[in-house]
């Protein structure tokens, strides 16, 4: 289920419903978590919800295309010229397009999360990347990185109701 989830991901809902079925069926494999729930089951594994840990992974990737040098993807974003002082040097130009679907591609739709990180996480070393990350990652702080004043560019995390768990 890990394998190559950033270069595919899902748009439409219903395959993002059956992805989360199957997470919640994974962590069901685990004895003795069989009879608890998701939440406490995740908690007890140290794992993130899984909305969040694709968010993870797109920024744990994104980061990796930009720190290593002549990466073969290193094309594939464009950095914007800032000069503010409140934003990071490694903010990513957003590209432009007619088309709507354009905004589920990888360089785009990681753009906006990677713009709203705070410095320190972004110009961390690569080992402790991954604890900012874990850091960072929270409810409330990717809720208000996520949430755009126009909503039109904003990733919509599936209602937890329309998960149905078969036990």
């Amino acid at each position: 289920m890990e394998y190559a989830i950033q270069a595919w991901s899902p748009w439409l809902q219903k395959d993002i419903i059956l992805l989360q079925r199957i997470y919640h069926r994974a962590t069901k494999l685990v004895i003795g978590l069989q009879n608890k729930p998701y939440e406490d089951r995740i908690a007890s594994l140290n794992l993130f919800d899984f909305y969040y840990r694709r968010i993870r992974g797109d920024l744990i990737l994104t980061y990796n295309i930009l720190k290593t040098p002549n990466h073969p993807l290193e094309d594939l974003f464009v950095r914007r010229r800032t000069r503010t002082g409140r934003r990071h040097n490694f903010s990513l130009a957003v590209p432009h397009s007619r088309v709507n679907c354009r905004r589920n591609f990888f360089a785009v739709r990681v753009c906006f999360i990677w713009n709203s990180l705070p410095p320190n996480v972004v110009h961390s070393p690569k080992c402790p990347l991954v604890a900012a990350l874990n850091a960072q990652m929270t409810q409330r702080s990717l809720t208000e990185a996520l949430s755009r004043p126009d909503g039109t560019r904003n990733l919509k995390k599936p209602n937890e109701s329309e998960f149905i768990t078969n036990p």
